[in-house]
C-alpha cells in the first residue's frame, strides 16, 4: 500500500550529518583518551518530549527539562539550544521565533501556519560536551471544519418562469454560513445563460429564468469565512420531450489501511428516466496535502465503475456527470477518506464451536479373549466464517493444531475439514481424545487467533 514517508523518518538524518560536519566539543582532559578524542561513553542525552498536536492559534511549549546529564543528576547544569529545523513550504518561521519560557529548558512558538514542524533540541554538559539531537514533530491543524452547501434539491420548470433556489439548509459544524456563491454550472445548448446568470447569486435565496427547454444545472458553494464547502449541485428540469439523466456516484466512505492501492469507484445507480443508455465521466475534485494523484490515476474515467489509484492517506473527492446523449446530469460528488496504519482495527477471529464424534469399534471374543476393531479416522467441519474485521478488510485464514496428528483439507480456507487420528479400541472402554485447533485471522496488518476444541470417543462394544 502506498505511504508517504513520515516527517520523522525523513528528518531523522540531519541532525547526525549535521553534527558530523562540525568542528566538536571541547572537553577537559579527563574526558579525552590518550590520542585527544572525547569520550563518547558519557555523553548527555536531550529529551525534548513527545510529538505534539495543535490546533493553529495556539501556543506551542516546548519542554526539555527530562534531558539528562550522564554523570550528574542536576539537569539544571545543562546548556539548552532548541532549534526548528522543518517547517511548512509556505511558512517564514525559523528558530529566530522559538522564545525561552520561565525555564532554560523550556521555549514557546508561536506557528505562523497549519502544518508539519519539527523542533530540535541538543544540550550541552559543563564540560561543554553535545548530546545528540533529539527531535519533535508538531503537528498544526486549521481547526477549521469546511461547511456543506446544501442547494436545496432539483426542480421543475417552464421557460421563463422565475425558480427560487434555496440554500438555507447549508450549514457548518463550527458556527454559521457567511457567504454563498451561486452558479450555473451547465444549460441546455439552446440557452444563451452563463454561470453568472443567477439573481442575487450572493444571497442564501437566489433565482434563476431559463431560457430554453433542457436541464440547467446550478451549483452552489458556501464559506464560514475560513474555508470554502465542496459545490451541490442541483437540476432545473424545463419542459422538455427528453428528461435529463440523474447521476450517482455512491455512498461516501472511511476505508481502512487495508484498502488495495487502485479502490473502485460505483456509478451504477445512475440512470435515466427513459431508460436511455448513458455515457459516465468521473473526474477528481481534490485530494490530500502531498497527494500528486490526478484525472491520469483513473484507469478508464468512462466506465460506471472506475478504479483509481491514491498515494497518500487523507480524504480524496471525486465527480460523476452521465448523459443520455441529449443532456448532461447535475454532477455527483462522492468522498472517500483513507485511514493511517495506525488507526487499522484488529479482525475478530471465530473458529466456531467446541465439537464432539464418537465411534462405536465393534469387538469380537475368542478363546475368552476380546479383539476390538480400531476406531477409523473421523473427519470435523471447522467453520472460522463467522470471523470478522471492522473495517470490512479482507481476510486471510490459518488453521493448525500443535501436535501435528490432525490434518487439514485446507488451511487456508474459512471452512475447513479436519482429520482425527485413528485410534484403538478396548471393550467396554470409552477411550477420549482432545485436541485444541487454533485459528489465526489476518487483514493486512493486524493478526487474532482463538482455537476450538476438538474431541474423538472411541467405544469398543462387545458383539456377540
Amino acid at each position: 500500500m502506498p505511504r508517504s514517508p513520515s516527517v520523522r523518518t525523513a528528518l531523522a538524518l540531519l541532525p547526525s550529518l549535521w553534527l558530523a560536519g562540525c568542528s566538536g566539543s571541547t572537553s577537559s582532559d579527563d574526558e579525552t583518551d590518550t590520542k585527544g578524542q572525547v569520550d563518547t561513553s558519557c555523553l548527555p542525552v536531550a529529551l525534548g518530549g513527545p510529538d505534539q498536536s495543535y490546533v493553529f492559534g495556539s501556543l506551542v511549549s516546548l519542554d526539555g527539562s527530562g534531558s539528562t546529564d550522564c554523570d550528574s543528576d542536576d539537569s539544571t547544569e545543562l546548556a539548552y539550544a532548541w532549534s526548528l529545523v522543518a517547517a511548512p513550504v509556505n511558512s517564514a518561521a525559523s528558530s529566530n521565533d522559538l522564545t525561552v519560557a520561565d525555564d532554560p529548558a523550556k521555549v514557546n512558538f508561536q506557528p505562523d501556519v497549519p502544518g508539519t514542524y519539527v523542533a530540535q533540541l541538543v544540550v550541552t554538559d559543563e564540560r561543554g560536551v553535545e548530546s545528540p539531537a533529539d527531535l519533535v514533530v508538531l503537528t498544526i491543524s486549521s481547526g477549521n471544519t469546511a461547511p456543506i452547501a446544501d442547494c436545496g434539491g432539483n426542480k421543475t420548470a417552464a421557460v421563463g418562469e422565475r425558480v427560487s433556489l434555496d440554500g438555507s439548509a447549508s450549514s457548518d459544524a463550527d458556527g454559521t454560513v457567511a457567504e454563498y456563491a451561486w452558479a450555473l454550472a451547465s444549460v441546455p445548448s439552446c440557452s444563451g445563460l452563463g454561470p453568472a446568470s443567477v439573481y442575487d447569486g450572493s444571497q442564501v435565496i437566489a433565482s434563476v429564468i431559463p431560457d430554453c427547454p433542457g436541464t440547467f444545472v446550478v451549483g452552489l458553494a458556501v464559506s464560514d469565512s475560513i474555508s470554502w464547502s465542496d459545490a451541490d449541485y442541483c437540476t432545473v428540469t424545463v419542459a422538455t420531450d427528453n428528461a435529463g439523466p440523474v447521476a450517482n456516484a455512491g455512498e461516501s466512505g472511511t476505508l481502512s489501511p487495508c484498502a488495495p492501492a487502485a479502490f473502485e469507484l460505483n456509478g451504477f445507480g445512475s440512470y435515466d428516466p427513459e431508460g436511455a443508455p448513458l455515457t459516465y465521466t468521473w473526474s477528481l475534485l481534490s485530494a490530500p496535502p502531498g497527494s500528486s494523484a490526478t484525472d491520469a490515476d483513473f484507469n478508464d474515467a468512462s466506465l460506471p465503475n472506475p478504479t483509481f489509484s491514491w498515494d497518500v492517506v487523507g480524504t480524496y473527492s471525486f465527480q460523476l456527470q452521465v448523459s443520455d446523449g441529449t443532456h448532461t446530469s447535475a454532477p455527483d460528488v462522492v468522498t472517500y477518506t483513507f485511514q493511517e496504519e495506525g488507526d487499522n482495527r484488529a479482525p475478530f477471529a471465530n473458529a466456531g464451536v467446541a465439537q464432539s464424534v464418537t465411534f462405536n469399534a465393534d469387538c469380537t471374543t475368542q478363546s475368552y479373549a476380546w479383539n476390538c476393531e480400531e476406531c477409523p479416522v473421523q473427519d470435523v467441519e471447522l467453520d472460522g466464517s463467522a470471523s470478522s474485521d471492522a473495517d470490512g478488510d479482507n481476510l486471510d485464514y490459518e488453521w493448525s493444531e500443535a501436535t501435528r496428528e490432525v490434518t487439514f483439507s485446507s488451511r487456508t480456507s474459512a471452512i475447513t475439514t479436519a482429520y482425527l487420528p485413528a485410534q484403538a479400541a478396548t471393550v467396554d472402554v470409552t477411550a477420549t481424545r482432545t485436541w485444541t485447533i487454533d485459528l489465526a485471522v489476518r487483514d493486512c496488518a493486524d493478526v487474532s487467533t482463538t482455537n476450538v476444541v476438538v474431541t474423538y470417543n472411541c467405544y469398543g462394544e462387545r458383539t456377540y
